[in-house]
């Protein structure tokens, strides 16, 4: 968990992030912030799975600012 959250915060430009299948318990939000054409992808809809249900900090699940990103 916590090394995919050091993957949004270390992004760079036009880099892919990957997030492997899994079920993943988030208890902070995912940032991504001021990077342009950045790739996020996982393994299919039911294969990976991010849940904020437990989220401690922050007021998103997950926030992106940026231009060119996919999801």
């Amino acid at each position: 968990m916590e090394a995919l959250v050091a993957k949004f915060i270390e992004a760079k430009e036009g880099e892919t992030i990957e997030i492997p299948e899994g079920f993943y318990e988030m208890n902070t939000q995912l940032i991504l912030d001021k990077v342009n054409k950045v790739t996020i992808k996982g393994a299919g809809m039911y294969n990976t799975v991010l849940s904020f249900k437990n989220i401690k900090t922050g007021g998103e699940g997950v926030k992106i600012a940026g231009d060119g990103i996919t999801l």
